[in-house]
């Protein structure tokens, strides 16, 4: 059906919510979005918002057990390629750790 990742966005937040949205490296805040493209590179949904500590495998399961995110599921013959943040199951087909492609 297409490709699932997550990124981190620069984000300006409030004082008192800035050590929730802290990155790594040089303390910056951003916010950790959520994309799905199909094969034409044209997106198909996206999240955003969570804090940038969020784990991108987190962030798919809070939005996709949200019945508000609209989150499209793919058919049960069909998969999303997303990359090894995520479990490899059914709709979602993650590479295998440690192996080079």
């Amino acid at each position: 059906m297409g490709a699932l990742d997550g990124t981190l966005v620069h984000a300006i937040v409030p004082a008192d919510q800035q050590t929730r949205y802290r990155g790594r490296g040089k303390g910056e805040c951003y916010q950790n979005v959520l994309g799905v493209c199909d094969f034409d590179m044209v997106f198909t949904f996206v999240w955003a918002g969570w804090e940038g500590i969020a784990h991108d495998s987190r962030v798919l399961k809070e939005v996709a057990f949200d019945p508000s995110s609209g989150f499209p599921f793919p058919p049960p013959d069909k998969y999303y390629l997303c990359d090894a943040a995520y479990t490899n199951t059914l709709g979602f087909m993650t590479p295998y750790r440690n192996t080079r492609y």
